[in-house]
């Protein structure tokens, strides 16, 4: 928690630094209370809960929803029910994909706006179907999909687990 978390996607680095102190006033903060020092005025709050980030993400301009950051995963997946209710695409909206298992996964070939942290990624084309049910159940939110890699591999991403800011 005391120290700023830097991932540097294209240049493949991990930096740990100290966070910047709070000013003597913010030591009697309450718990939950999310500092902002001046060079990170920009950030993002997430929530953090368990293992989780979770980001408020713009879709298609249309909808708000809680995406979890995670960079262990190759492609962002979203759920059937909000892939449908941001798209107006409707005819071959999801194509099955034969994984190496056997198993099919469902692919949304769709041009998704992803609005979140002040960024806007246009176009990401290839979004795997996802069921929240275990991530809900552990994060006891609302989760409509995760931003994974295929999102995040352009991006110099700062973690302040302390005050909840991405």
């Amino acid at each position: 928690a005391p120290y700023l978390i830097t991932l540097n996607f294209p240049e493949a680095k991990l930096e740990v630094e100290p966070l910047p102190r709070p000013p003597n006033e913010q030591k009697s903060a309450l718990p939950g209370d999310r500092y902002f020092a001046l060079d990170m005025r920009s950030y993002t709050p997430v929530y953090h809960k368990n293992q989780y980030l979770l980001v408020p993400v713009m879709l298609n301009k249309k909808d708000r929803r809680l995406f979890v950051l995670d960079t262990g995963i190759r492609l962002s997946t979203m759920t059937s029910e909000v892939a449908h209710s941001i798209s107006n695409t409707r005819m071959n909206f999801t194509n099955s994909v034969r994984t190496v298992s056997g198993s099919t996964l469902q692919i949304y070939r769709d041009s998704f706006d992803l609005q979140f942290a002040n960024l806007s990624l246009n176009n990401q084309g290839h979004i795997l179907e996802f069921d929240p049910s275990a991530v809900d159940q552990n994060a006891g939110m609302e989760v409509a999909g995760m931003l994974g890699f295929d999102v995040l591999h352009s991006l110099v991403m700062h973690i302040d687990y302390r005050d909840g800011l991405v």
